[in-house]
């Protein structure tokens, strides 16, 4: 888990996204992923994603609860606070 944290702000695209997916399924319950994966959500490219794994996970550590009340005030792409 730790190498694949540090490959992240490096990767872009195909790339990235393999990492994320990657970090979701071998990360769950790690805070440290959590929080990457968190700090994704607020990324337009990656956002579906990472909400997407984040929402299957089991539980979820405290550290993320700032990124997630964030996530919830902004708007999708494409959409306004009433679409929601």
């Amino acid at each position: 888990v730790p190498d694949l944290l540090r490959l992240l702000p490096g990767a872009t695209g195909e790339q990235r996204m393999a990492l994320i997916e990657a970090l979701a399924r071998v990360g769950v319950g790690n805070p440290a992923v959590a929080d990457a994966l968190a700090a994704e959500s607020a990324g337009w490219a990656s956002r579906h994603s990472a909400v997407t794994f984040l929402a299957a996970w089991p539980a979820l550590p405290a550290s993320v609860a700032p990124a997630l009340l964030e996530l919830v005030r902004s708007p999708w792409p494409g959409t306004t606070h009433s679409d929601h």
